[in-house]
């Protein structure tokens, strides 16, 4: 060995060098095993259909409050109702929630809680009222095939959460990664003495720390329903719908000054 055999004056010098720098060092230790860790488990795409519901309640009463004619207001509060319980029906048929009659009491009308609480799918039966109503409307045809695409987009997130829901990562695949992360972060104090010297547990507690970071975060992924604030985001779209609801003549009497 260098220096007298001396592993500390090695690990000092790997810190001072250009060429084996400290970062570069760790990020050879790492990058395989974080690039591993981070892949396999990569279920964010379920904030895609998240994402989703923000835009598609808002939009579809949005277009049918400036669209519906004015003697069809009782068809509009009846497109706000079921544009309001999208995002909850679909909260509850991600979360496995079977009591739709205690979480829309307040929301729709005895006879259609009534209704909604005697489907398999409520939520596909909800947007298939949304259909009839936009439709029962008599909307220009251009307008009726707009609202429809934000009903389409409606279905496509729903069976994108269910592809999340009942495919998830199978145990043996996430125990396996598991355990090789153990025995990797067991062997790497050994591999990186003679590069680290005595700084070598200090390096080792934080790649320690970082990687099995990624992996809780990892194990929470799996279960994106559960760790997503689900209940804010139906919150804001059941208040947006409200709103539009009850403002959008404001809009109108602002153009007409």
């Amino acid at each position: 060995m260098l220096d007298g055999g001396r592993p500390g004056r090695i690990g000092a010098a790997c810190w001072a060098s250009p060429e084996t720098s400290c970062g570069r060092q760790v990020q050879a230790h790492t990058s395989g095993m974080l690039q591993g860790s981070c892949c396999y488990r990569n279920s964010l795409a379920s904030q895609h259909g998240v994402k989703a519901w923000m835009a598609f309640s808002r939009n579809i009463m949005r277009q049918c409050a400036c669209w519906f004619p004015e003697e069809q207001q009782d068809k509009l509060a009846a497109v706000a109702r079921w544009t309001a319980v999208l995002t909850p029906l679909l909260k509850m048929h991600c979360r496995w929630q079977t009591d739709v009659h205690i979480q829309l009491k307040d929301r729709l009308l005895p006879h259609e809680l009534a209704y909604i609480v005697s489907v398999k799918h409520p939520p596909n039966m909800a947007a298939t009222v949304l259909t009839q109503l936009v439709a029962s409307a008599n909307l220009p045809e251009m307008l009726q095939i707009s609202v429809d695409k934000q009903i389409v987009q409606y279905i496509d997130s729903v069976a994108a959460c269910e592809r999340l829901q009942k495919q998830p990562i199978p145990v043996a695949y996430t125990r396996h990664t598991s355990r090789f992360l153990l025995w990797w972060l067991t062997g790497f104090p050994f591999a990186a003495w003679s590069s680290y010297g005595w700084v070598t547990p200090f390096v080792t507690a934080v790649v320690t720390f970082l990687l099995l970071g990624t992996e809780n975060i990892g194990i929470q992924i799996e279960e994106p329903f559960e760790v997503l604030p689900i209940e804010a985001i139906t919150a804001a779209c059941i208040s947006s719908v409200h709103e539009i609801l009850e403002r959008h003549h404001e809009c109108e009497e602002l153009l007409r000054r």
